[in-house]
């Protein structure tokens, strides 16, 4: 898309560089690249912005930026904050981060994980195991098993957390706890006992801010 853009209008290479980088990024988690390029010129800007502003920052197709727009606005990453001249919508990134993680874990990767299972569940209930062109190891079934079982442990530990005094970092240390379960060694018990008396540690320290 070739658009004519004023000086004022023009992203210097080394914000578009840095909205690039981002957009690669959020594209590990499932995301496309352009919703990472809008989150970064929502979160970094000043103001809030429209979509036309947008389109031409971004230099990208009114199209493309409606879709994405709605998509992230779906997942709340970014906000509407009213309107301005012509009826005009603008947008910024939502503040609160952890919130948009947290979201998009209980609207996208746990249902997914739910399917997982529910996959498996129904694999291991039926004669499939020993039929058709593959021929399953019992033994390689159950490590999937638990794997999948730590995985949504996990990810339930994450979403269903309700207490809004512990930060996302503190969360992640009790989903490592868990994860690491699935490791039976010597080296794994460590591993767990070690994020376990983080996570306490982190815990007992909001408690004594608090009194």
């Amino acid at each position: 898309m070739n658009l004519v853009l004023k000086n004022k209008e023009k992203l210097s290479p080394e914000v578009m560089q840095l909205a690039q980088s981002i957009g690669k990024f959020i594209e590990y988690w499932g995301f496309k690249s352009i919703h990472g390029k809008i989150w970064a010129l929502l979160f970094l800007s000043q103001e809030p912005l429209s979509a036309v502003e947008l389109c031409r920052k971004l230099q990208v197709s009114k199209t493309l930026l409606s879709f994405s727009i709605s998509e992230l606005l779906e997942y709340e990453v970014i906000e509407s904050v009213g309107k301005g001249a012509k009826r005009t919508v603008f947008f910024r990134a939502n503040p609160d981060l952890t919130g948009v993680i947290l979201n998009v874990l209980r609207r996208r990767e746990r249902p997914m994980m739910a399917e997982i299972e529910s996959a498996y569940i129904r694999v291991q209930e039926s004669r499939s195991m020993q039929k058709g062109a593959l021929k399953i190891d019992a033994q390689q079934m159950v490590q999937l098993g638990e794997w999948i079982r730590a995985g949504k442990s996990a990810l339930d530990s994450l979403v269903l957390q309700s207490d809004s005094e512990f930060g996302l970092l503190q969360q992640f240390v009790l989903i490592s706890a868990l994860l690491a379960h699935v490791s039976e060694d010597e080296e794994g018990s460590h591993i767990v006992n070690d994020l376990s008396k983080m996570n306490k540690k982190a815990r007992d320290i909001v408690r004594s801010d608090k009194k």
